[in-house]
């Protein structure tokens, strides 16, 4: 798959997954967008440390609720933090770490705007 056929919240997904319940969708959702903050705090603070096998991991851990919910672009950015931090790239993890805070903010937005429509 290309970058450009990544989307930032790709509904089949969550749909084929879960079903079509709009409360359950959306519980999933937002438990995603709970764990992500908290993720994304960890993610930093063990890139500030240089913790590599621990930001690994965070990636990986986020990186499978990501890709459930349909938070494609989210994922594929989670997968090459994954690749990144096993090579202790210091530079390009910062930068990968970066599009991930701003692809979460994007997520953030879709789930708001698919809870309304949904409601």
């Amino acid at each position: 798959m290309t970058l450009e056929q990544y989307r930032t919240i790709n509904p089949a997904v969550i749909i084929e997954l879960i079903g079509d319940d709009p409360k359950e969708i959306k519980e999933f959702q937002l438990n995603f967008l709970y764990q992500a903050k908290g993720c994304i705090q960890k993610m930093i603070q063990y890139y500030k440390t240089q913790d590599f096998a621990q930001l690994k991991g965070e990636a990986h851990y986020l990186k499978t609720s990501a890709k459930a919910i349909g938070a494609e672009l989210c994922g594929h950015y989670l997968q090459q933090l994954e690749v990144l931090a096993a090579k202790e790239d210091l530079e390009q993890c910062k930068l990968q770490l970066a599009r991930i805070a701003k692809e979460l903010e994007a997520v953030k937005q879709g789930i708001v705007h698919d809870i309304k429509a949904r409601s």
